[in-house]
């Protein structure tokens, strides 16, 4: 039970009698005994704060914030206006979108008390510091292309490697076409001192690629590897074809090695590359007679791949002409193929390739990935 006279809201908080209320306005209440004053609904008034002369207060409007019953007027600090010099010097940086860098920077305090204010964004352009401009607009270099091969293709050839180099900010020309000349004779007599007389088939490293064609329905003799195409040129009479810088690179790092090697720009590849069985309506980019035309691979045929279509046919026996190299391409992705145990050759014909670049191409940032690195 609770005792007679006290208060049933404040459930003895208040000794005050029933029906007896303070004075409404009034501090102290008075006609009532101190014990039975209400502390809680007749507060002291607060201290009122100094009033800072008209010189010293700032020009921007209150803003109005409500909490705890009473009136709290807090000024926000003024925004720099688009366009100007941001904290810490530097270029202006009006405009740049937020981001999860700065959290909740230039946020203001509504409608909440100091301690549980809730941040948000203000209209207008977000002005940062110079610094966290230039960490946001400085160039990042380029993810590296990504390279698959399905597991149909090493169930097939169960002994395939390849070797990516990756060759960024490249000169197109090589510094003229005099080096990559003089490469493509000395890569034509290395060939000759390893084979000795033989034709090129009969190689070990050619005689496996051989079988893999005869594996997914090719015929060796009528679509061969690049390497072994090019190695028969080079034996001839004619020699090996001028292209353009790039292309004679790597084809004279292919002949020399006797290993497949191919170029592809990597500014016009979409996506990744995959090593895949064609399904039969992946469109191929390719010339006949000096035009233009679209192929389509056979079903079950090896070829590489990205978003878009075919960049290569039949493993690597004809590249197609939407990612070629030409003397303009600033960005390149060489791929080293290659049939088990031939990853020590891969991996002497990707060194040499890649101290090539760096000699004919100063500057350019060169990266080699794959089984034997």
């Amino acid at each position: 039970m609770r005792p007679p006279g006290l208060c049933r809201a404040r459930r003895g908080r208040c000794r005050r009698p029933r029906g007896a209320r303070p004075a409404v306005g009034t501090e102290e209440a008075p006609g009532l005994p101190a014990s039975q004053r209400h502390a809680r609904r007749v507060p002291a008034s607060p201290r009122p704060a100094p009033r800072l002369p008209a010189s010293l207060r700032p020009s921007c409007p209150p803003q109005r914030a409500v909490g705890h019953g009473r009136r709290v007027d807090r000024h926000r600090v003024p925004r720099p206006p688009a366009g100007a010099e941001p904290p810490g010097g530097g270029a202006p940086t009006a405009g740049v979108q937020r981001t999860a860098l700065d959290g909740s920077l230039y946020g203001t305090m509504r409608g909440r008390s100091a301690g549980s204010a809730r941040r948000t964004r203000p209209p207008g352009p977000v002005v940062r510091p110079a610094r966290w401009a230039a960490l946001l607009t400085t160039e990042r270099p380029a993810m590296p292309l990504s390279l698959t091969v399905a597991d149909e293709v090493r169930a097939l050839a169960p002994g395939f490697l390849y070797v990516a180099v990756e060759a960024r900010g490249l000169d197109g020309t090589l510094g003229g076409g005099d080096a990559t000349a003089a490469l493509l004779d000395d890569a034509a007599r290395r060939l000759a001192d390893r084979l000795g007389g033989r034709p090129p088939h009969e190689d070990p490293h050619m005689a496996a690629w051989r079988r893999a064609y005869s594996a997914f329905g090719a015929k060796p003799s009528r679509t061969r590897n690049s390497a072994e195409a090019l190695a028969r040129r080079a034996l001839a009479d004619g020699g090996l074809p001028r292209i353009n810088p790039l292309v004679d690179l790597y084809n004279a790092v292919s002949v020399a090695h006797l290993v497949p090697l191919g170029g592809e720009d990597a500014d016009r590849i979409e996506g990744g590359m995959r090593l895949v069985r064609a399904r039969g309506d992946e469109p191929f980019a390719t010339t006949a007679e000096g035009r233009p035309v679209e192929e389509r691979p056979e079903p079950g045929e090896v070829v590489w791949c990205d978003d878009r279509g075919v960049t290569c046919r039949r493993w690597n026996w004809r590249q197609g002409v939407r990612t070629r190299l030409t003397a303009e391409s600033g960005n390149a992705l060489f791929l080293l193929e290659g049939m088990s145990p031939a990853d020590g050759a891969l991996q002497a014909a990707a060194e040499e390739l890649a101290g090539h670049l760096e000699r004919l191409s100063p500057g350019a940032r060169i990266t080699l990935a794959g089984p034997a690195f």
